[in-house]
């Protein structure tokens, strides 16, 4: 059959890859949750130290008070900065799973006609280190025909003549 540059030729199972898409999505939104969490967090403990500072300044708590407020800041940075490398990454995970998502639709690359579908629905297929073929297109306006011809038909063979001519696959008459 004729297909078009870009014509789906074949689906393979996306249902794996949508899940991951859907647990990408998910955990971006945990995530940006979790930094909300931590935002306000942090923001108490700023409150809190400076607070605390003042009452430091006046000799009512203890150096040891004051450090724990400090080392809490710096905790809760850290967990920032953490929570900030996870989401870079599982966003990163998300990308590479709409990349794999690309991957499972098949199109034409050429205008032409399927000669060879090497694969039927439902059929597993195996990739190695080269991609396997799954059809073979051709453009079929531009081509050459080596044929044998009985020499009883040499007389109607010139060149610049027109032949019409079939090809296996298909059921369409070409001229050339």
């Amino acid at each position: 059959s004729y297909v078009k540059r870009g014509d789906v030729l074949a689906e393979l199972d996306q249902s794996a890859i949508k899940e991951r898409l859907r647990q990408c999505e998910a955990g971006i939104k945990n995530i940006e949750i979790s930094l909300k969490k931590a935002g306000l967090r942090k923001e108490i403990a700023r409150l809190k130290k400076e607070r605390r500072l003042a009452l430091f300044e006046n000799d009512l708590i203890s150096r040891e008070e004051k450090e724990d407020l400090e080392a809490n800041q710096s905790l809760l940075e850290a967990d920032i900065e953490s929570l900030n490398q996870s989401l870079e990454q599982m966003k990163s995970q998300l990308e590479s799973n709409k990349i794999d998502l690309s991957y499972t639709v098949i199109n034409a690359s050429i205008d032409g006609v399927v000669l060879e579908r090497k694969v039927n629905e439902g059929q597993t297929v195996v990739t190695g280190f080269q991609a396997p073929i799954l059809f073979r297109i051709a453009d079929l306006k531009k081509m050459q025909i080596e044929c044998n011809v009985d020499e009883k038909y040499l007389n109607y063979i010139k060149e610049g003549r027109e032949v019409e001519f079939d090809v296996a696959y298909t059921t369409h008459k070409f001229k050339g």
